[in-house]
């Protein structure tokens, strides 16, 4: 169950994978989940136009902030570069203006 209810669905992220999204209405925070099966060094990244702002949340618990990230990544992008132990992890992401809107990509991938 989720609420409310038109809220949409959180997104699975496969590590690895990028995902497109957009960020229509103003305030919008997307929400991602991803696993973590091996402890490693993990890197989380958005891409595109859009200005935004990554949160990494967990391990094992949504309220569990561990570090948010502006713009570490290439132009106005975030990027978070962290060793994490195995478990369950959720991203947000969110425009740094709240009243704007804008298109991006996010992604995980374990650094080589």
């Amino acid at each position: 169950r989720q609420y409310p209810k038109a809220a949409p669905a959180m997104t699975e992220l496969t590590l690895g994978q990028r995902v497109s999204a957009v960020l229509a209405t103003a305030g919008e925070v997307d929400d991602y989940h991803f696993t973590v099966p091996a402890a490693a060094t993990y890197i989380m990244s958005t891409e595109g136009p859009t200005d935004t702002i990554l949160t990494l949340l967990g391990p094992g618990d949504r309220g569990a902030m561990l570090t948010w990230d502006d713009d570490r990544g290439q132009g106005t992008n975030a990027r978070i570069v962290r060793k994490l132990q195995p478990g369950e992890y959720w991203l947000t992401v969110r425009h740094k203006k709240p009243s704007a809107t804008g298109s991006y990509s996010v992604g995980v991938k374990k650094r080589q």
